[in-house]
């Protein structure tokens, strides 16, 4: 369209100039859409326009404070700031956080009174990341100033400094006002949520997290009605000055007697998946946000049925809304063994409670090899282990996380594992007895394989492929550990390999076990994988795929074939590898290759040893791709590292690494290297 939305001028075969942004700070788009170069009016009502300024990551923060003013604006006829999303309708890639601050999407970072200030009517803010850096001063991150009335804030995440006495959010424009699925946090000395507005108004606020702030809530002037949200480390959760919280309710606080509402819960702790790395999405363990909320999809005064990721909060009576800007996804287990042999113990019979999700049994369940994923099959249902209370109860859920189907003293069939092979189920778990779809986020599933040794090695190589997945839809493959929650007996490795624990060898195929390029989001935990036979390359493989980690395991080679590598690494961001032992490789324990360009991948706390090459660092695109490279041991190895390029992001150090030669100098940027160590090992 023109630049006033009519239909341009047909044209045919016309030579490319340009594509670009319109401009290059939002500030200057909210400033400049207004000359005689586009709208040329300030007045949106008359001529019924409705401005949209969609925000894109290109290679660093937006750093000019915004003030949106002088439009005029009408129900219809509103200005929406906001991150694209959509791939198949407005972007090729969602230029959208996923519920945790990214630094790789678009961020409005300001050293500014505001950030973001907002002074008049009708405007709507949708999925950004808004920073103030700015210790003291000034109204707020983001600030409705009184001018503005029918405002909303959705989605967004916003922060400060620690330490910042500022607010984060501070509404005090009339009228009508909403905020919901927005995570805030780190106003140490500040105000999260702030409503101010002395000559009346109502705010709508559900669904946010507030975290780390010195009051969350702050109900200063004006009716402000929250519910479904959740205030954690905070000095005080909801604060009420002159306005009242009346209306509120379902709401979470750490504190004593201090959230309002006659369903809301107090001197509550909520699980988050990694409150200290700031992810403030629902851990899956938790039990005190999770199906605690009211379902708002029809409420009168503002209803909506999605969370901070655009994940769809549950429809279903069964289902309950989860409190918090994050819908916790439902964690699936599906066990994997060698083989589907029952191991019950005994015979008896079990009770399966629907609405506490538990599965008791008669006898006590003792198999060394029995635990979540194990699929329950009893007359009249069946059930798969979600945790584990004792060796008589254990909690269970139907195969695609709901209820299970409840039964009283009924025969127990069998208890078995979900598959015999990790291959089996990473190509089963989509079909129609299982998830039915390939669609972690659609479906908001968490996918979990949990990985038992019953007499042998796991032999097939597994592809990782072919799923959708998010920062909260991912798959992790592991061995369960817990024997109090997960498991009657360990299957994991002490750090040490260990026969009589899971462990992949495969005897044939290219990698034991690859992620493929289509496959971010999967986590690899515990595993034992082994190289040998004429698999043709390596332990591990990831080309391209984004979010991958890989921790807690060991690599080691057995065959005499050559040209193979412990973990080897093409392209892909944020790729994590830490706390693995890679050893008898003839090619590399890591193998480093073509990263990407600020790639942000990590490698910490590896041990490298008897490799062709510890670990390698080369190929093209390697510039910057790296953010930490430390305390990484690599010893006797034909050679500890070999840097063929230079890997490191800006400011950033190769720090307390160890070789048994003397190339730990050659890292990039190298702080704290020992070089020609002698490492003392058990055996």
């Amino acid at each position: 369209m023109t630049k006033t939305g009519a239909v341009p001028a047909d044209i045919t075969t016309s030579t490319v100039v340009s594509i670009k942004h319109e401009y290059t700070s939002l500030s200057a788009a909210v400033t400049g859409a207004v000359d005689a170069n586009h709208l040329n009016t300030t007045d949106l009502v008359t001529g019924n326009y409705q401005l949209n300024f969609p925000c894109y990551y290109d290679s660093a923060a937006d750093t000019t404070a915004v003030t949106v003013s002088g439009y005029t604006t009408g129900v219809s006829n509103y200005i929406k700031i906001y991150t694209p999303t959509s791939t198949t309708t407005e972007t090729n890639v969602s230029q959208r956080h996923q519920g945790k601050w990214d630094d790789g999407k678009y961020r409005l970072v300001a050293n500014a009174a505001n950030a973001l200030y907002v002074n008049i009517p009708y405007s709507k803010i949708q999925g950004l990341q808004i920073q103030k850096t700015l210790i003291t001063g000034g109204d707020g991150a983001i600030f409705f100033g009184a001018a503005g009335n029918n405002l909303e804030l959705g989605n967004s995440i916003v922060k400060s400094t620690v330490g910042n006495n500022a607010t984060l959010v501070n509404i005090a424009s009339s009228g009508i006002n909403k905020v919901y699925n927005n995570i805030l946090y780190d106003a140490s000395s500040g105000i999260g949520l702030r409503f101010n507005n002395s000559i009346g108004g109502i705010l709508y606020a559900n669904n946010n997290t507030i975290y780390n702030t010195t009051n969350g809530y702050w109900a200063n002037y004006g009716t402000f009605v929250v519910k479904n949200s959740i205030s954690q480390n905070n000095i005080d959760g909801f604060h009420v000055y002159s306005g009242n919280f009346t209306g509120s309710d379902y709401n979470i606080s750490d504190l004593a007697a201090d959230a309002p509402g006659a369903n809301s819960k107090n001197s509550t702790t909520v699980a988050f998946a990694d409150a200290a790395n700031k992810d403030f999405h629902l851990s899956p363990s938790d039990t005190s946000a999770k199906n605690s909320g009211s379902d708002l999809s029809a409420d009168s005064n503002f209803a909506f049925n999605t969370d901070i990721d655009g994940q769809t909060r549950p429809s279903s009576s069964s289902v309950i809304w989860d409190i918090g800007a994050d819908e916790a996804a439902t964690a699936i287990y599906y066990s994997v063994g060698q083989n589907t042999n029952s191991h019950e113990t005994g015979s008896g019979t079990v009770t399966v409670d629907a609405i506490a999700r538990t599965a008791t049994f008669s006898v006590a369940q003792t198999a060394t090899n029995m635990g979540v994923g194990d699929l329950i099959t009893y007359t009249g249902g069946a059930c798969y282990i979600l945790s584990k209370t004792s060796t008589t109860v254990w909690g269970c859920q139907s195969a695609t996380g709901g209820a299970p189907t409840a039964v009283t003293n009924a025969d127990v069939t069998s208890i078995a594992h979900a598959y015999s092979s990790l291959s089996a189920a990473e190509a089963g778990a989509v079909d129609a007895t299982h998830l039915n779809t390939t669609d972690l986020v659609a479906g908001n599933y968490q996918l979990n394989f949990p990985c038992y040794y019953d007499s042998g090695a796991d032999t097939t190589a597994v592809t990782v492929s072919g799923y959708t997945t998010g920062a909260s839809n991912f798959i992790k493959i592991y061995t369960p550990n817990n024997i109090l929650t997960e498991v009657n007996q360990s299957q994991r490795h002490s750090g040490k390999w260990d026969d009589g624990k899971y462990k992949l060898v495969p005897a044939t195929g290219t990698n034991a076990l690859y992620i493929n390029n289509d496959q971010d989001y999967t986590v690899i935990e515990g595993l034992q994988i082994s190289v040998a036979g004429t698999l043709s390359t390596n332990a591990f493989g990831n080309s391209y795929a984004d979010y991958v980690t890989l921790k807690n395991s060991i690599l080691k080679r057995e065959s005499s074939t050559t040209g193979h590598s412990g973990i080897a690494v093409r392209f892909g961001y944020n790729f994590k590898s830490f706390n693995n032992i890679i050893y008898n490789f003839d090619v590399a324990g890591l193998s480093i290759d073509q990263q990407g360009n600020y790639s942000n991948n990590v490698y910490y706390n590896n041990t490298m040893y008897g490799c062709g090459t510890g670990a390698y660092f080369g190929g093209t695109n390697m510039y910057k791709s790296l953010a930490g490279f430390g305390n990484n041991i690599a010893f006797g190895n034909v050679i500890d590292y070999n840097v063929v390029s230079a890997y490191l992001n800006d400011g950033k150090s190769s720090v307390n690494n160890i070789s048994s030669d003397a190339t730990a100098n050659n890292l990039t940027n190298p702080v704290n290297s020992k070089i020609n160590q002698t490492v003392s090992f058990v055996d």
